[in-house]
């Protein structure tokens, strides 16, 4: 999904949480680059005060490692 909103974002709660993953996931534009945004339900340990827990990150894109594996293996040199 693109957010092309500038400088603005969206949230929606995560339909596979789990332990380290978060419990809401979305998109924000910032000055037309899209971006990852992740919040996690929090409490606060000094008065119980329920928060969320935010990062930003790069948009994340699943990389083929298949053939940056072939090309690392034909480089390789053989002493023998």
């Amino acid at each position: 999904m693109k957010y092309d909103k500038p400088n603005a974002g969206v949230l929606f709660p995560n339909d596979n949480p789990g332990d380290n993953r978060p419990d809401f996931k979305g998109k924000l534009n910032v000055n037309g680059v899209e971006m990852d945004l992740a919040a996690w339900k929090r409490v606060s340990k000094t008065n119980q005060t329920p928060y969320l827990s935010v990062k930003l990150s790069e948009k994340w894109t699943k990389q083929d490692t298949s053939q940056e594996r072939s090309s690392a293996v034909a480089d390789d040199v053989i002493p023998f």
